[in-house]
C-alpha cells in the first residue's frame, strides 16, 4: 500500500505504507522534483501507472511512477494550475487555472487538443464524461459549461444560476447534470440539449452538497439552511425535507445500495437516514463527536461509516446497529478529511496537524503516520484500485503515496490553491468533478518518531430524531 503527497517545497513524495512502522522513520522511495512553485493538485491515471501534478508555476507535469521520471511538462496556462483530471481512457488530461481557462491535453503529443478558453472566471470544478468525449466545468461566473474534448469547442453553457455554482454531479445514467449554487437553488439539466429539465427550489440558504442516488431516482441536497432535501427526479419535487440538524449541513452521501443517506453537520452530529421507504423516513442520530462534522464516507459494502470532526478524532460507526465501533485518536488538530480504502479494512485521515494517518480498523492498529506537509492537510483520497493514497494541503502541494508495490515517490501536486476536494460522477457519457474553493495541497511523510497511537473502542447507542 502506497501513498503520495505534494508540498509547499515544490516536490511530490511517494511512500510505501505497508512497510511503515508507527515508531520508525519511513523514508519516501521516490521524491519527484521539477516544479518551481507549490504543487496544488494531483491525479492518478486510470491504470495507476501515471501521476499528473498541477502547480503554481503555471504548469502541469506527468510522471511515470515505474521509472520515477517526468515524461512531459504541459505549458500554456498564464497563471497557476488549480486542478487536473484524467479522461477515462487515460489518454487526455484536463487542467484548469486561475487564468480563467480550462485546457484538454493530448498526452501522446503533449499538445492542447482542446482549449475551452471562454470560462469567464475561476474554474471551480472539472469533470470528464465516462467515455472521455466531454468535459464539464463549473465556475464562479455562475455557470457550468460542457466542452467537446476532440474539437475543444464549448458544446453548451449551463446558465441560469445567479450566484456561484458550488457543486455539480452527473447521474449514473449520464443523461442529467445537477448543479447546486449559492443562489439557494439546484438545477437539473439535460446533458444532451443543455436545457433545464427541473428547477429545484426550497432551500432558504446556499447549497453545499448534491448527490444522486445509485438508481438515479433521487437527488439529495445539503444546505447551510440546516436541512437535507430528497428530490424525486420524476416528479421534480422534494418528497421529504430532513430536519433535525441545528447547524449547517457540511456533507451528504448515499450508501452503495441507495437505501441509506448520511448527513454531516456543524452541530456535532451525523444523521443516518433510512430512506428505503420514502413514506416513512426515519433517522438515527450518531453522537460521539464533541465538535462539528467535517467529512464522512461509507465503506464499500455500506456496513460502516467513518466521520471526521473538528474534535481531532475520527469515528467508525456500525451503520446497522448505530454503535460507535472505534474512535481513531492521535491527531492533534482538526480532522478535515476521511476516506475508506476500497478493501474496506483501512481508513485514511487528514488533519490540520499537517499529517495523514492510515488505520487498520480490523486489527485496531495504526498502519502509518505520514508527516511532511507544512500546512493543514485538507483532503485525502484513495485511488479506485486502492493502490495509492493522495493527500492535499494548504501548503499548496499534493503528495501521492503508493499503497502497494515498492516505491514511494513525492509527486508534484496536481491540485492548485483554492481547491479542497474533488468529486467525480459518471453517467456513461460525462463525468463531473466539483472542487470547492479552498486550499487543497497534499503531503504525506512517514513519521520519524510517531508517538504511540491507539484505536479506542467503545460501544454507544444512537438516538432517533
Amino acid at each position: 500500500m502506497k501513498v503520495a503527497t505534494g508540498s509547499y517545497d515544490n516536490t511530490v513524495r511517494v511512500w510505501d505504507v505497508n512497510t511503515a512502522q508507527v515508531n520508525c522513520l519511513g523514508k519516501p522511495e521516490v521524491t519527484l522534483e521539477g516544479h518551481e512553485h507549490w504543487v496544488t493538485s494531483i491525479a492518478f491515471s486510470p491504470d495507476g501507472r501515471w501521476l499528473a501534478t498541477g502547480s503554481h508555476d503555471n504548469t502541469a507535469k506527468v510522471w511515470d511512477l515505474r521509472t520515477e521520471k517526468n515524461v512531459c511538462t504541459l505549458e500554456g496556462h498564464r497563471v497557476g494550475v488549480t486542478c487536473v483530471a484524467y479522461s477515462p481512457d487515460g489518454r487526455q488530461l484536463a487542467t484548469s487555472s486561475y487564468d480563467k481557462t480550462a485546457k484538454v491535453w493530448d498526452l501522446l503529443s503533449s499538445t492542447v487538443s482542446a482549449g475551452p478558453e471562454a470560462v469567464l472566471r475561476e474554474v471551480t470544478s472539472v469533470a470528464f464524461s465516462p467515455d472521455g468525449k466531454f468535459l464539464v466545468t463549473g465556475s464562479n461566473d455562475n455557470t457550468a459549461k460542457v466542452w467537446n474534448i476532440l474539437s475543444g469547442s464549448s458544446v453548451m453553457t449551463l446558465e441560469d444560476h445567479t450566484h456561484w455554482v458550488t457543486s455539480v454531479a452527473f447521474n449514473n445514467e449520464g443523461n442529467q447534470i445537477a448543479t447546486g449554487s449559492y443562489d439557494n437553488s439546484v438545477l437539473r439539466w439535460d446533458s444532451t440539449s443543455g436545457k433545464i429539465s427541473a428547477t429545484l427550489e426550497g432551500h432558504t440558504n446556499g447549497i453545499t452538497s448534491v448527490a444522486f442516488s445509485t438508481d438515479d431516482q433521487l437527488l439529495a441536497t445539503g444546505s447551510s439552511d440546516k436541512t437535507v432535501k430528497l428530490w424525486d427526479m420524476e416528479s421534480r419535487v422534494a418528497v421529504v425535507t430532513l430536519t433535525g440538524h441545528t447547524h449547517w449541513i457540511t456533507s451528504v452521501a448515499f450508501s452503495p445500495d441507495g437505501e441509506t443517506l448520511a448527513s454531516g453537520s456543524n452541530d456535532n452530529t451525523v444523521g443516518v437516514w433510512d430512506i428505503s421507504d420514502m413514506t416513512d423516513v426515519t433517522c438515527r442520530i450518531f453522537e460521539g463527536h464533541s465538535n462539528g462534522i467535517t467529512s464522512l464516507a461509507f465503506s464499500p459494502d455500506g456496513s460502516q461509516l467513518v466521520t471526521g470532526s473538528n474534535d481531532n478524532t475520527a469515528i467508525v460507526w456500525d451503520v446497522r446497529q448505530g454503535d460507535l465501533v472505534a474512535t481513531l485518536e492521535g491527531h492533534t488538530d482538526v480532522i478535515t478529511s476521511v476516506a475508506f480504502m476500497p478493501d474496506g479494512m483501512h481508513v485514511a485521515t487528514g488533519s490540520n496537524d499537517f499529517t495523514v494517518k492510515v488505520w487498520d480498523i480490523v486489527d485496531d492498529m495504526l498502519v502509518a503516520a505520514l508527516e511532511g506537509h507544512t500546512h493543514w492537510v485538507t483532503s485525502v483520497a484513495f485511488s479506485v484500485d486502492g493502490l495509492h493514497l493522495a493527500s492535499g494541503s494548504y501548503d499548496n502541494t499534493v503528495r501521492v503515496m503508493a499503497v502497494v508495490g515498492k516505491g514511494c515517490s513525492t509527486l508534484e501536486v496536481l491540485y492548485d490553491i483554492g481547491i479542497t476536494s474533488s468529486r467525480f460522477s459518471f453517467n456513461g457519457t460525462d463525468v463531473v468533478v466539483n472542487a470547492k474553493e479552498t486550499d487543497s495541497k497534499a503531503r504525506g511523510w512517514m513519521s520519524a518518531a510517531a508517538p504511540p497511537l491507539r484505536l479506542l473502542r467503545r460501544g454507544r447507542d444512537s438516538r432517533k430524531w
